[in-house]
């Protein structure tokens, strides 16, 4: 017996990726916010040797995981513009990593190309 919205059920690998986002996404939030008043207020939050990153970048770090986390949220309710903009998103960090450190192939761009596979293979089923 199918359940009301039987091909709309959100695939277990999709719950896994948001859970865990939306712990890290919020994590990464919390140390951004905290950062950027480190930062702003040089109350050495972080040390020193810790922190080399501009306010601008963390801002827009910040930015990027806000709308991030709106993103989980779209695709826990298996909506198309949740992965859409997480695929956005993720094409905007990549560039951005470039501009700034040069291209390199971290665990984090694999991790999101797996997530991105994922959201792609899915994609038809959400509405």
């Amino acid at each position: 017996m199918k359940k009301e919205g039987g091909d709309n059920q959100r695939p277990t690998i999709l719950t896994v990726i948001c859970v865990l986002g939306f712990i890290a996404i919020s994590l990464g939030i919390l140390s951004m916010i905290a950062l950027i008043i480190d930062i702003s207020t040089s109350s050495q939050i972080f040390p020193a040797d810790l922190v080399n990153i501009s306010l601008p970048n963390a801002l827009f770090a910040l930015l990027l995981a806000s709308i991030s986390l709106v993103s989980l949220i779209g695709i826990w309710l298996m909506r198309k513009w949740g992965a859409i903009s997480y695929i956005i998103i993720g094409l905007v960090s990549y560039a951005h990593s470039i501009w700034m450190n040069g291209f390199s192939f971290g665990i984090s761009h694999v991790i999101s190309l797996v997530i991105i596979f994922f959201l792609i293979y899915y994609f038809k089923r959400m509405r």
